[in-house]
């Protein structure tokens, strides 16, 4: 991997000062990953676990983003 995110810059998460809107705070991140001109800013790995705890992991490509509110579980309808 040629570029890899420098661990000593990032700044620890402060759950009191994020936005509650799940899609605010995504672009949020995706603007600051986006400005810092790293290669494929978009890229993401998604994580899962099964109920038994074996761990799953993909790599995403964001392609397209829709303005809407989102959703999920304990979510009003």
């Amino acid at each position: 991997m040629k570029e890899t995110q420098n661990s000593d810059a990032a700044e620890d998460l402060d759950e009191r000062a994020i936005d509650r809107n799940p899609l605010k705070l995504f672009q949020h991140w995706l603007d600051e990953a986006m400005a810092t001109g790293m290669h494929l800013p978009e890229a993401m790995t998604l994580a899962t676990a099964t109920a038994d705890g074996k761990p799953s992991a993909r790599l995403l490509l964001l392609k397209k983003k829709k303005k809407k509110e989102a959703g999920g579980a304990g979510a009003p309808p």
